[in-house]
């Protein structure tokens, strides 16, 4: 899954606001319903990255919205982490943590395609799953894709009025 931006914002908690960064630090504030201190652009990057969770999977339990809430904090805090590494404010070893503390949260709270709301998918997953459409429907059903005439389409169709007239 791909982070969600933290709009210019560094700072993740009052110990971190006060940091020299080369840039002025955004105004924090106590979140009760993200538990935590955050800036205005951090609390705007979590509520979308929560927000794409929401999209994404069936968040219908009091456990996987807790967990899409953890996911998008980790996630912002690995954008952070990965945004103060590039400017040369962190090191790389704090991005990496971030990161995997990310993805372990990820794994375990099991935000994966299998476990996407029902009906959602992102495609046809595998070789089998083509074969058993084609077996059961004979079709993909798959949308015809509809691209505007080109040179190569305009010479097709002048060809097929040469091969109507010739009987072919």
């Amino acid at each position: 899954m791909a982070h969600g931006k933290t709009g210019g914002a560094e700072a993740a908690g009052p110990a971190s606001a006060g940091e020299s960064s080369g840039r002025e630090t955004e105004p924090i504030a106590y979140s009760r319903e993200w538990r935590g201190f955050y800036s205005a652009a951090q609390l705007t990057a979590l509520d979308e990255i929560y927000g794409r969770y929401a999209e994404d999977f069936a968040l219908d339990t009091v456990n996987l919205q807790d967990y899409a809430r953890k996911a998008a904090k980790a996630s912002l805090n690995a954008d952070i982490a990965e945004d103060r590494f590039r400017r040369g404010f962190g090191s790389l070893q704090e991005y990496k943590e971030a990161q995997k503390i990310f993805d372990d949260l990820s794994k375990s709270s099991n935000f994966a395609a299998c476990k996407r709301k029902p009906g959602e998918t992102l495609g046809i997953g595998s070789l089998g799953e083509i074969i058993l459409r084609i077996e059961s429907g004979g079709a993909l059903d798959a949308e015809a894709v509809c691209l505007p005439q080109d040179d190569i389409d305009r010479i097709l169709n002048d060809f097929r009025h040469t091969f109507a007239a010739v009987g072919l």
